[in-house]
């Protein structure tokens, strides 16, 4: 793999994990600020089944003391009736669009099927209104105090068991585990059962008479239940942050509940176990302890919108950290996206050129120039790469100019009248001409790898071939005659010249001998010496 395919590769892998992290990144901001909507909802929720709660608790209460003594109720009770069961529809269709928007999170959250269950409620509330209005005019006797109270409490159950469930988590998001707000059951807790005395001490105010051994335990194992929920809910309200709004709730709450609630509530019940007449009448009762029960109501409103603010400063936090998220993601894709094209063209580019030079340069082809390159590493690598092309292109100049000239040479030994061979230092035959096979009669191929002066004859001195070879051996040129024999047995003089060829050390590598075939001259300078004896 070459680098370039290299990078390619090394580049898709670092972006697939780049965008991997990111994914995952922003798959995580996703799942907070899901949670944190989801939060929000859920307590929305809480809240408004919290504030339905109440509103049938009151509605249950004032109900409940008119349907004790119908016969005696007052215009003001019937009229207060009337506002809570207007405050309940209001609050039930708050309820639904609060769901609506919960359910469309999450289809599958059991909070769904809860609400599906509690479907035919208002149906069920509108026909029981009706049980009442008839009951109230004498044309039904069916339902008394108690059915009534029954009935309710058991549709504001549900409504506490719908906000228990709204806070459980979103399946797979850790961080709705955080939705779990159990101060908001608590305090839920604590308005039921103060309902639920306010409606159950209102019927006997109302009856005039004391209370049952039955309504004895009722209240006694209420006022358990709504004492340990107000420990627990103090318990919370000491941990948490003492904002303004928060601080005048409890003070209410101490007020309203804690003092004139129990108080009033403390005297009723001591009347009623001595048999005396109850300080105030049903309608006073109901007023008063609906304060109560309001001041509970508040403390849970407290926390409610200091739960918004901080579910709102969640939700910020996680929009921004999404959209920085993005950005940053975007900022990575671009800066990316810039190195690999630097990369691109200050090392692949330049790579490539320097490949496409060197493949034109092995094919022979050293007249493309490089192109002008930057003045960085790579471009100082392809400048000598440059000076290298431009060195080989002098070089070859020069071998084509030195193979003319060669050539030349060639010819004029080939095309001279003159004998020449080559030998080593040992005098072995390595080149021959074409005069030499004329002279000699021996051709190239049988005179290459021989030992020089095979071709003598016996008509030559001895003396005189140790002479010739310690001369140029000595690195001296030597001249002379002497008798040869041809390839057909036939004597000729020769006229011979032996060079001697050194390197750069001095060491002589080969040896040159030139000779011409003098038989003529020297048979014509016989005669002429005859001829001058005479």
């Amino acid at each position: 793999m070459n680098i370039r395919r290299s990078f390619y590769v090394m580049a898709a892998l670092v972006a697939l994990l780049s965008a991997g992290a990111g994914y995952w990144q922003l798959a995580d901001s996703h799942a907070k600020l899901e949670a944190v909507e989801w939060v929000h909802d859920a307590n929305r929720l809480a809240d408004a089944a919290q504030q339905l709660s109440a509103g049938l608790a009151m509605e249950r209460g004032i109900t409940a003391a008119i349907l004790a003594n119908p016969a005696d109720a007052q215009a003001a009770m019937l009229d207060e009736m009337r506002r809570a069961r207007q405050s309940v529809d209001a609050y039930q269709k708050r309820l639904s669009v609060v769901a609506d928007a919960l359910t469309r999170r999450d289809i599958a959250h059991p909070v769904l099927s809860k609400l599906r269950e509690m479907g035919p409620v208002r149906l069920q509330m509108a026909a029981l209104r009706a049980t009442v209005d008839a009951r109230l005019t004498g044309a039904d006797e069916r339902l008394d105090a108690e059915g009534w109270i029954e009935q309710m409490t058991e549709h504001i159950g549900s409504l506490q068991d719908l906000a228990a469930i709204s806070m459980q988590p979103l399946r797979d998001n850790r961080y709705t585990l955080a939705s779990a707000l159990a101060i908001k059951d608590v305090m839920f807790t604590l308005g039921e059962y103060a309902g639920r005395e306010r409606a159950a001490i209102g019927v006997a105010v109302a009856r005039g008479t004391p209370l049952s051994a039955y309504a004895w335990r009722a209240l006694e194992d209420q006022r358990l239940i709504a004492d340990r929920a107000r420990a627990r809910a103090e318990a919370i309200l000491a941990h948490l942050p003492a904002t303004p709004e928060l601080v005048q709730a409890r003070l209410r709450f101490e007020v309203e509940y804690l003092g004139r609630y129990e108080a009033l509530r403390s005297q009723i019940l001591a009347s009623s176990l001595a048999g005396e007449r109850y300080p105030v009448d049903a309608g006073q009762w109901y007023r008063e302890a609906t304060a109560g029960v309001d001041a509970i109501l508040g403390v849970s409103s407290a926390l409610s919108s200091q739960f918004e603010a901080d579910i709102a400063r969640l939700r910020s936090h996680a929009v921004n950290t999404q959209g920085m998220l993005i950005l940053l993601f975007l900022a990575m894709a671009v800066l990316f996206g810039i190195a690999v094209q630097g990369v691109r063209h200050r090392v692949l580019l330049p790579l490539q050129a320097l490949e496409s030079a060197a493949a034109t340069i092995t094919r022979g082809d050293l007249s493309q120039p490089l192109p002008a390159q930057r003045s960085d590493e790579l471009g100082r690598l392809g400048e000598a790469f440059e000076n290298m092309r431009q060195a080989l292109l002098e070089d070859k100049d020069r071998r084509e100019r030195d193979t003319v000239a060669l050539r030349k040479l060639y010819a004029l030994i080939e095309q001279s009248a003159t004998a020449m061979i080559v030998t080593d230092a040992d005098g072995i035959i390595e080149y021959a001409n074409t005069p030499f096979a004329t002279i000699t009669g021996y051709t190239r191929e049988e005179a290459i790898g021989r030992k020089a002066g095979f071709w003598r004859s016996e008509r030559t001195p001895a003396a005189l071939y140790r002479q010739m070879w310690e001369t140029a051996l000595a690195g001296k040129v030597w001249e002379g005659e002497m008798i040869n024999r041809r390839k057909n047995g036939e004597l000729y003089w020769a006229s011979m010249i032996l060079s001697p060829v050194s390197d750069d050390n001095g060491r002589i590598t080969h040896l040159i001998s030139v000779q011409s075939d003098i038989s003529e001259r020297r048979l014509i300078e016989e005669r002429l010496n005859f001829l001058f004896d005479l």
